[in-house]
């Protein structure tokens, strides 16, 4: 590619870049900030809406909350207890109990009584609630594929391996409270 092409390239992807304007006038007012740096934590950011929109765009198109999602992806990997959501999703039983019943009258969970505890109570997802799933995932899947049709396969690929690298490398060097149980 000849350098005037890749100079035209780089001020139309600029141009249509909303981050690099902001970039700019940081560095400007602060110049001990690093533009790259900026621009990484800015874009992954934005991105990040893209993403969150798209996740809840996907559950709506599902009819699902992120509450109930959050129960039908712990309760397909099995039964599960109401204890065991609570803890697993760190809800109270109060809140738990509210999404259940509402799981329930829609027809996606199913409670029984714990053999083992005759106070308890097992959950599972019944036959519509594996579909609704399914149904998500597609949705999710398609939706998710959409955000990156501006990258080709080997762009996603080197991508996804930059990502999972600052991911590694931020986990570990978290010493915040959060981040301290996650690296043990």
């Amino acid at each position: 590619m000849s350098e005037r092409k890749a100079l035209s390239e780089k001020a139309a992807s600029e141009a249509e870049d909303p981050v690099a304007e902001h970039v700019r006038w940081v560095v400007e007012n602060w110049p001990e900030i690093d533009p790259d740096v900026q621009g990484i934590v800015n874009r992954v950011d934005k991105i990040n809406r893209y993403v969150q929109d798209t996740f809840r765009s996907s559950l709506g198109e599902a009819n699902l909350t992120t509450e109930e999602w959050k129960v039908l992806i712990a309760l397909h990997g099995g039964v599960r207890s109401h204890g065991w959501l609570c803890r697993d999703l760190d809800v109270s039983t109060g809140a738990m109990t509210n999404r259940l019943d509402k799981l329930e009258r829609g027809g996606l969970v199913r409670r029984a009584p714990d053999p083992n505890d005759r106070r308890g109570v097992l959950l599972e997802l019944t036959p519509a609630g594996a579909d609704r799933m399914a149904e998500y995932v597609i949705i999710s899947a398609r939706q998710e594929s959409e955000l990156l049709d501006g990258l080709d396969p080997a762009e996603r690929h080197q991508l996804n391996q930059l990502l999972s690298k600052l991911l590694v490398s931020m986990r570990a060097n978290d010493t915040s409270p959060r981040g301290r149980g996650r690296n043990a």
